[in-house]
């Protein structure tokens, strides 16, 4: 074989390559397995597809990562959770709160959109995004006042992506499931935050172009836990 029939050959190879992945992604786990907007009702179209697409995506953590995409587009809803059990704390007859700041009108940094939220409004968000995470998470026992103080009257934002290289050191250590042991709010905030959004990046657009793969792939091996994925 020439060298122009070898590399017209590898070309070929890797556009079918390419091809089979797009089509997989696009087809079995975007629409089949997020959406359930399409079905293979053909069972041998169906098998079919898993043997020529499976050693590409783990399809139920891939649809299990872009599920989170749309349920919370363009934002971390890490920071109102945290608020939300802060504010709780401070309401509970056990807190140890003496010398706490006092609740504010309004906080900062938490939403990409918009400088502040109303402290009411912020809370009832925390709330509500709580029960996308009921049961997957300890709420912190405790809060000094320097938590306290950063939580209430931080004004930097807290809706930003971890770098590259703390998201890899994360990666290497996925969290884990244990209803003996649950893991912290920070541990699971794959849950509550868009996989791959501008907004959340502090270089937008060009920034998660760059680490959309370790964007995605970060909140993926955490779905390696079938307990964190939906049915």
């Amino acid at each position: 074989m020439s060298t122009g029939e070898y590399l017209k050959t590898a070309a070929t190879l890797t556009g079918a390559a390419a091809f089979t992945s797009l089509a997989n992604t696009a087809i079995r786990d975007h629409r089949v397995w997020t959406h359930r907007s399409l079905d293979f009702k053909n069972e041998s179209v169906g098998k079919a597809a898993r043997i020529a697409g499976g050693h590409l995506t783990d399809t139920k953590r891939w649809a299990a990562v872009h599920r989170v995409h749309h349920s919370t587009p363009d934002a971390n809803l890490t920071g109102f959770v945290e608020l939300a059990d802060y504010l709780d704390w401070l309401e509970s007859p056990f807190a140890h709160n003496a010398g706490h700041p006092e609740v504010p009108d309004e906080i900062h940094g938490l939403d990409p959109a918009v400088e502040s939220i109303d402290t009411d409004t912020a809370y009832e968000i925390g709330s509500l995004a709580r029960e996308l995470v009921g049961g997957f998470y300890q709420p912190a026992r405790d809060f000094g006042v320097h938590e306290g103080t950063r939580i209430l009257y931080g004004d930097g934002p807290r809706y930003l992506y971890e770098d590259l290289q703390q998201m890899k050191q994360d990666r290497q250590d996925p969290v884990r499931y244990d209803p003996d042991n649950l893991p912290s709010l920070h541990q699971i905030r794959f849950l509550l935050r868009d996989p791959h959004s501008p907004p959340l990046h502090r270089m937008g657009v060009l920034g998660v172009m760059h680490a959309n793969v370790p964007l995605y792939s970060y909140a993926e091996h955490n779905f390696e836990d079938p307990a964190f994925r939906p049915d």
